[in-house]
């Protein structure tokens, strides 16, 4: 069963109160309210932070690398080699089904819209199905796009 470590967390039972951004300042010092513009200048914003080379925050690739082996670098802490051996484990049928029933049923997982409510019909068989797949894609070297893709909300 999942469960609650150090370096994992389990979401929170409770939903989040979505809290929206209804202004905010530009960079040339103007507040604006326009949702459009509050979108971009956020995409703007966070893409440079999270080193999108077409963000006008961001200086370039070569910075961004330079950066990100800095912030690297910069860790003192690592796991110890019998939490290294466990997070390696390979998935196994009875984790994923477990993972399935433990979510919650109006929610959907991935960015196909399907909620976890129809693999819970199944939690084994669909445990089985997506561990073939997640091992597929392991010996191939590579996720599916679908896989690399996220939708995340930014909490505060």
């Amino acid at each position: 069963m999942e469960s609650s470590s150090r370096y994992f967390f389990r979401p929170p039972d409770s939903p989040c109160r979505r809290v929206p951004i209804e202004n905010l300042t530009k960079k040339c010092g103007t507040v604006t309210s326009n949702p459009r513009e509050v979108v971009e200048e956020f995409m703007d914003h966070w893409g440079g932070v999270m080193g999108d080379i077409s963000s006008s925050t961001t200086d370039s690739a070569e910075t961004c690398s330079r950066n990100q082996n800095k912030l690297l670098d910069s860790i003192q802490v690592s796991l110890e080699s019998e939490e290294q051996d466990r997070l390696s484990t390979r998935l196994s049928t009875t984790e994923i089904a477990e993972a399935i029933k433990h979510m919650r049923s109006n929610s959907s997982p991935g960015l196909d819209g399907i909620p976890a409510a129809v693999y819970q019909v199944d939690p084994e068989t669909f445990g089985e199905c997506l561990k073939i797949v997640f091992e597929f894609q392991l010996k191939h070297g590579s996720l599916l796009r679908s896989q690399r893709d996220s939708a995340i909300t930014l909490l505060y």
